[in-house]
């Protein structure tokens, strides 16, 4: 069981290294890492909500993944679509 737990704590690290090396976007970043301030800031830039990082996903997503219930809300306040579909890109 203990390695179990280590072996999902390694891979919990690599996901999120893997994330940021393939996520460019500031709102993706800010979104995934709850970075509530940073967040607000571009939401006032009239972003466009359906943005699509790397991999295919929203800003919604990467705050979804991390399980950022203030970012969620504040995304969804503001227009990004609660039902987006995640495009895998082979880049």
């Amino acid at each position: 069981m203990k390695k179990l737990a280590v072996l999902f704590s390694v891979f919990a690290v690599a996901m999120g290294a893997a994330f940021q090396v393939f996520c460019a976007d500031t709102i993706h970043l800010a979104a995934y890492h709850g970075n509530e301030a940073k967040v607000i800031e571009l939401l006032k830039t009239n972003l466009d909500p359906d943005s699509r990082d790397s991999y295919g996903g929203t800003a919604l997503h990467a705050a979804m993944f991390q399980d950022n219930t203030r970012i969620v809300e504040l995304l969804i306040d503001a227009g990004f679509d609660v039902h987006p579909t995640i495009f895998y890109t082979n880049q």
